[in-house]
């Protein structure tokens, strides 16, 4: 087993007993004072002990920090110090001794590799094999992809070992963290402290990290292009997911959150762009954002809806709209060609890796329009953050007033070199950090957030691990483009191919992402089993939408009924409510009648009956017998027009529309 990778987890072990990123190191350099037998250590010269850890734990410890976990360790009274040389006190160091720790994270890990290999056995092409060292070196691999994403600002990038790995290698991990996240959570769960332990040695790497410590509380914070385009959706829910996290976090430290109106621009462009692509194929040049559109299963008109809805939006989010402040004060304005250059020479540097980097007049004649366009509009937006901090260099996240954040680690990573020529001063608060580190500050000086930022962290990246690279995009589109030529593919189904997320799945599985798997017979193979699957969606989707009908009909039928139980229930009630009413309106009559008859017959027997109530009498006893012939004197012809009248009101009551 990789001894990095068990030392990556063991600094997440220490650092769940509630220390901090330094305190974890100090298990390390027990252990490594203990096994190298290293009884003292000049301050001076510290390259023995950081060869001792690099043997131990494979652990390349930069001098400077090596010094602070030392300093650390003699405040932990593991040195006695006497002119700048540590003597190791060695009854302390055999209390802490981590063996045991070690052994048991070494067979838990050795299990996550045996569990991988089985499924690169299973997932693989015939013939492609890994070892256990080689799947070690890919987790690796996988890990170092990200260094930059949080140590941009270090004096070095990385405390890992440089390794190699086939890209085929790290498509499989990548696959296998999806397909394990739900149905084997301990796995993911080992995978995810490799990931905490892999920030924590990040972090180990700046001269002082104190000055990023610290409430977010009125910082102002401005979000960059892709961090909109994955709150939109278009880099995938898992990515969605994350940043969603991180602006919900930024929004309980109490930041303040915007976009430039130069974003904002940017984002709408993008979204136009990918429609177009998404409507008309565009050849074989796509953008990243039109490929993520693609692979998640954007349609053109989603990015309609998105389009429409970006302003509202952004409220939801509480981000307000803002723009860089005009060049006005000439003292606040840097030289923007330099910081171009500086961004050049920087992605480069991030890019090819260990790769003889070109010259800086051979990128520039080499670089793509598209891309220089972007680049401008980045240092034309970092220039205004200088302009918002109005000449001053912060040397503490409180005072920092401003800062732009990124997804681009190179972004990041040039911006912080050009501050350092500029200011002089390595300790600097930069004017741009990317959104992992902002994540990384914000969990931990809050460790209950760790878990649930870097289990989303680590999902999205996967996620993105399993996207086709432009290589192999542009490889596909060209053996696409041979096969239309060819006639042997209509423009209908060469445009279906290149915007269909199952397309761009199957090639992806199908090549485990490498470009050297995919030959022009791929092409032919890949098109005839996308339009088989194409077939077979249609029949099952075809089937789904008949038991779908058959399920409605039968929701209709049954409500139907349920209407007409219903319709028939209110009847019913409402003719014995009429029936109630015109009982009492005939039990009022018949009162009258009796009345105004006693009346009538009293006034001929009893001369003191005032002659009101004969008059009153005689009108009743006039009308109710014009009221009784027009009615043909039938008890019926009342009740019946009374029940109907208030049938009818009740009913239309019960059943009228909303």
């Amino acid at each position: 087993m990789n001894r990095t990778i068990v030392s990556l987890a063991l600094l997440k072990v220490n650092w769940s007993k509630g220390v901090d990123y330094i305190d974890c190191f100090l298990p390390l350099l027990v252990s490594t004072l203990i096994s190298q037998k290293i009884k003292s250590v000049e301050i001076a010269d510290v390259s023995v002990l950081r060869k001792g850890i690099l043997d131990e734990y494979g652990l390349d410890i930069p001098s400077s920090a090596l010094i602070t976990i030392i300093n650390r360790a003699k405040k932990r009274d593991y040195f006695t110090v006497d002119n700048g040389i540590y003597t190791v006190n060695e009854e302390k160091l055999q209390l802490d001794d981590n063996t045991k720790v070690r052994t048991e994270i070494d067979r838990a890990y050795n299990h996550v590799v045996s569990e991988i290999q089985n499924f690169c056995t299973e997932k693989a092409p015939e013939g492609i094999s890994f070892t256990n060292d080689q799947i070690s070196d890919g987790l690796l691999a996988f890990l170092k992809n990200h260094d930059v994403d949080i140590s941009f600002g270090a004096s070095e990038l990385s405390i890992l070992p440089r390794v190699e790995a086939p890209e085929k290698l790290r498509y499989l991990i990548c696959w296998f963290v999806v397909e394990n996240w739900e149905n084997n959570p301990t796995l993911v769960n080992y995978l995810q402290d490799i990931a905490i332990g892999h920030a924590l040695s990040s972090i180990i790497l700046y001269d002082e990290f104190s000055p990023f410590q610290g409430k977010l509380e009125k910082l102002e914070i401005y979000l960059d292009t892709p961090f909109f385009l994955s709150l939109l959706g278009i880099n995938g829910e898992q990515r969605t997911l994350l940043s969603e996290e991180i602006l919900d976090q930024l929004k309980k430290e109490k930041s303040k959150l915007y976009i430039l109106r130069t974003t904002m621009s940017e984002v709408l462009n993008n979204l136009d762009n990918c429609k177009n692509v998404l409507r008309k194929g565009n050849g074989t040049n796509q953008s990243l954002s039109a490929r993520r559109c693609i692979e998640n299963n954007v349609s053109a008109e989603d990015l309609d809806q998105m389009t429409a809805d970006f302003s509202s939006l952004l409220e939801n989010w509480g981000i307000s709209e803002n723009q860089v402040p005009d060049y006005e004060d000439y003292e606040l304005v840097i030289n923007e060609e330099e910081l171009f250059d500086t961004i050049l020479e920087s992605y480069e540097t991030i890019n090819r890796g260990a790769k003889m980097p070109r010259a800086l007049a051979q990128i520039k004649k080499q670089l793509p329009e598209y891309i220089e366009n972007t680049i401008r509009r980045d240092v034309k937006v970092l220039s205004g953050i200088y302009r918002f901090r109005k000449g001053k260099t912060p040397i503490s996240i409180k005072g920092a007033k401003a800062i732009f954040v990124t997804t681009s680690s190179a972004l990041a990573f040039a911006s912080q070199r050009f501050e350092r020529k500029l200011h002089r001063n390595k300790n600097a608060i930069p004017t741009c950090f990317t959104d992992i580190f902002l994540s990384t500050l914000i969990w931990i000086q809050n460790p209950i957030l760790a878990k649930e930022l870097n289990r989303k962290r680590i999902l999205s990246d996967c996620y993105a691990g399993m996207s086709p690279s432009e290589d192999l995009i542009k490889q596909y589109a060209s053996e696409l483009k041979k096969l239309q030529d060819k006639g042997r593919i209509n423009s209908t189904t060469y445009l279906t191919l290149r915007t269909h997320h199952s397309a761009q799945k199957m090639l992806s599985n199908s090549t485990l992402g490498d470009p050297e798997l995919f030959k022009g017979e791929s092409a032919s193979q890949l098109v005839a089993q996308f339009l088989n699957r194409i077939t077979q969606e249609e029949t099952e989707k075809r089937i789904q939408i008949e038991k779908e009908k058959e399920n409605l009909q039968t929701t209709n039928d049954e409500l139907a009924e349920t209407i007409s139980s219903n319709s028939i229930h209110i009847t019913q009630k409402a003719i014995n409510i009429g029936s109630g009413v015109a009982n009492m309106v005939l039990t009022c009559f018949y009162i009258f009648i009796a009345f105004s008859f006693i009346i009538g017959v009293a006034a001929f027997f009893i001369p003191t009956i005032s002659i009101v109530w004969q008059v009153v009498a005689f009108v009743i006893l006039a009308l109710l017998t014009i009221f009784g012939f027009t009615h043909k004197f039938s008890s019926d012809s009342i009740r019946n027009p009374i029940i109907k009248y208030v049938k009818n009101k009740i009913v239309f009551f019960f059943t009228r529309s909303d």
